[in-house]
């Protein structure tokens, strides 16, 4: 699908350079602020890049069932924190749901 936005014209290099410091911000964004405004930097360049909704869902599915399957272990297996939820064995902290909900953001 070839485009005719802004960023589809952008140099290959460009794109590369901005997507490499996109990541590297991702791994430093540990708050839920900067996270937050890492996924507006990130829904701007959706929106100027004028992709479609659905198609772009539909290219990134198997990394949101990663996400979702990355959050669900964090929830479970981090045990720092406030208990908010407990089933038997099955512990869900506050540190677990932080810690999934900026991982998943």
């Amino acid at each position: 699908m070839s485009g005719d936005s802004f960023i589809h014209k952008l140099d290959p290099r460009d794109k590369l350079i901005s997507a490499t410091l996109i990541i590297i911000i991702s791994f430093l964004a540990n708050e839920p602020l900067s996270a937050l405004i890492l996924g507006l930097i990130c829904l701007l360049i959706l929106l100027v890049s004028k992709i479609k909704l659905l198609f772009f869902f539909r290219g990134i599915r198997f990394f949101l069932i990663m996400i979702a399957f990355t959050a669900i272990l964090q929830l479970l297996f981090a045990n720092n924190g406030e208990e908010l939820f407990s089933v038997g064995p099955i512990r869900i902290t506050s540190f677990g749901a932080k810690i999934a909900s900026l991982t998943s953001f």
